[in-house]
């Protein structure tokens, strides 16, 4: 389940959950290091003698985006006191600064005091040892420090700012921390804490008059000599309007030919899309998987990653929607992923560049072999040509062809059997070491894209590259046509049904009119689509990752669901994509994102706590 309300801008990234806890704060990389680390910051309030944190059931709490941007507005309602906060924040498009208006309304219009409490215990840089956490008198904030990464926390309401504050050990020695001091209503006054620690200030409300307003802003620098202090509140205003600016003009460029024609649901989830999809794309180019640590609750681990196969089909698409920028930079990222003895991507990477870590083995049967998704690379290759056929930019092409598109090349040709088809390597669900058609699909598409490009440069390797592809486009059918079915297989002698194999024959541009890809479409719609009302198609065939039910052969997933869609639309059956189409609107959360998977039975989507086995973004 995606977070249901993300902010950023390609360097301050935070993410809530549900219950508007801040669950996922990272800088200076969007994804790297993540400084709430598995953890949480809370938001509380106290009323009528009572602290109510807003993951108790008494709060309803409502989430959404303003059109066309990344500024989010979250409602929280605690109907026992029948009181509302309406809070309307963003980060700063330039700056590491998150801004929040909170705007506080008594609905019984009893003219009580509130009293609101922000909380954060940051394991900053992802560690819990030697940070401090202390009261800046001086400029009335809290500052949470660690090394290379500082943060102040400030305030403003009508009447002034911070109430009362508290820093504090926590997850040590079986102390909770500092929102425990909340209990009360009052808070301890420490002015310093170091360690495991966190901390909580407390903002007073009168209501007595109508609304109450408090402004909170956050910043992050390197060191706490650079910390900016909160401004009045008119200037912290202005973040939140150019983060609209931002927005807006990101997808003032962005609507294809005929799109003021699709239904509006259709052109609202593709916009907000654009500006997620935008939002996970760090500054230095590496477009992440997934910044979310709910994972780490049961493996240590996490998603914030760049998987290279995820970041070429974003880059693609971003292509295709007039933010070349985007595609740039990831591709001036992806060139520096390669070494002279390793000219192919592995798995996954740091937005820092550095190797991620896997649960992909360097040993195979007995065998040392090199753990990467051949896929990966061929997919990148091909992005540089559609980059250079959308700008046309001799500079940048001549550079990564350089120092990444010939040598991956080159690695795709060394890594082919005897009849020319690819050697073993990891699928795109990360879980089977062999030769799929996927894999192989992607990999002639690279051949056939480097040979245009190496013709284009006047490079002598592109009969060699044309050569290749035209044998492996000869060998697809003989290696992955079933003959006595006449369906594709995701590999020899699997005749386990999986919905990649439509995405081969979709990546091929293959006829499919031709019978067996027709045939393997039926199939495929046949044998996976999901027999409940909620509908959708699984992965394929048995599934094992969060299976819900034995009943289905595995839990509807929007990527294999969309995968039919094409299908579709290149059939003509434009009745049948607009329904799948439907279908995943239909799923959206309140702010118009998708999770991966659904539950066969109820909807609901499926927790995103994966053991190895699949990607996020294809």
């Amino acid at each position: 389940m995606p977070r249901p309300l993300v902010l950023s801008n390609g360097r301050l990234y935070l993410a809530y959950d549900a219950h508007y806890q801040l669950r996922d704060l990272t800088w200076p990389h969007v994804g790297y290091p993540n400084h709430v680390n598995g953890e949480r910051a809370r938001f509380g309030v106290w009323c009528e003698g009572q602290l109510a944190w807003t993951d108790a059931p008494e709060w309803t709490v409502a989430m959404a985006y303003e059109p066309g941007c990344l500024v989010g507005v979250t409602t929280l309602t605690h109907h026992g006191w029948q009181i509302r906060l309406t809070i309307t924040e963003a980060v700063d498009p330039d700056q590491p600064v998150h801004v929040r208006r909170i705007v506080a309304e008594d609905l019984a219009g009893r003219g009580r005091t509130i009293r609101v409490f922000l909380h954060a215990y940051l394991e900053i840089g992802q560690s819990d040892v030697g940070n401090t956490a202390f009261y800046w008198a001086a400029h009335d904030a809290i500052v949470n420090y660690r090394g290379e990464h500082a943060f102040l926390f400030g305030g403003r309401t009508e009447s002034g700012g911070i109430s009362q504050y508290s820093m504090g050990i926590a997850k040590f020695q079986g102390l909770e921390g500092t929102w425990r001091d909340a209990d009360d209503g009052e808070l301890g006054m420490n002015p310093i804490a170091q360690g495991s620690v966190d901390f909580t200030a407390r903002y007073d409300l009168d209501l007595a008059h109508g609304p109450a307003t408090l402004w909170t802003w956050m910043h992050a620098a390197h060191h706490i000599d650079d910390l900016l202090p909160a401004p009045p509140a008119s200037e912290m205003g202005v973040v939140i309007e150019r983060a609209r600016s931002s927005g807006h003009q990101c997808l003032a460029t962005s609507e294809p030919k005929g799109f003021a024609s699709l239904p509006e649901s259709w052109r609202n989830l593709y916009q907000r899309s654009l500006l997620i999809m935008q939002a996970n794309c760090d500054h230095g180019g590496a477009i992440l998987a997934a910044n979310d640590s709910d994972i780490m609750a049961s493996n240590r681990a996490h998603y914030s990653y760049c998987w290279p196969r995820d970041g070429a089909r974003i880059a693609e698409v971003m292509d295709q929607s007039g933010r070349p920028e985007t595609a740039r930079a990831f591709l001036l990222f992806a060139r520096h992923l390669v070494r002279p003895h390793r000219q192919f991507f592995l798995q996954k990477y740091r937005p820092d560049g550095c190797v991620g870590a896997s649960w992909h083995p360097w040993v195979h049967l007995g065998q040392p072999v090199v753990p990467f998704q051949e896929d990966e690379t061929a997919l990148t290759l091909s992005l540089l040509r559609s980059h250079f056929d959308h700008t046309r930019d001799q500079l940048m092409l001549e550079d990564v062809w350089q120092h990444f598109g010939r040598g991956a090349a080159q690695a795709m040709l060394a890594h082919r059997d005897g009849r020319g088809m690819p050697l073993p390597s990891w699928d795109l669900w990360e879980e089977r070491y062999d030769v799929h058609a996927f894999t192989t699909a992607s990999v002639i598409r690279a051949l056939e894209d480097a040979a245009h490009l190496a013709a284009h440069l006047g490079d002598d390797f592109a009969p060699a590259l044309t050569e290749a592809a035209h044998t492996m486009r000869v060998g697809f059918d003989a290696t992955f046509l079933d003959a006595e079915r006449g369906v594709y297989l995701r590999r020899p002698g699997d005749t386990t049904v999986d919905a990649s194999v439509l995405a081969a024959l979709l990546h091929l541009e293959t006829d499919l009119t031709q019978t067996a890809a027709h045939a393997t479409y039926q199939m495929v719609v046949e044998r996976l689509s999901i027999p409940t009302a909620i509908g959708g198609l699984a992965r394929y065939e048995n599934d094992y990752y969060h299976r819900a039910s034995e009943w289905y052969t595995g839990n509807p997933w929007v990527i294999s669901t969309l995968w039919a869609a094409q299908t579709e639309i290149r059939l003509g059956h434009l009745d049948q994509a607009q329904q799948r189409l439907d279908w995943c609107v239909h799923r959206t959360t309140s702010t118009h994102l998708l999770a991966e998977q659904f539950h066969p039975e109820t909807g609901a989507p499926s927790a995103s706590r994966r053991s190895p086995g699949r990607t996020r973004s294809l």
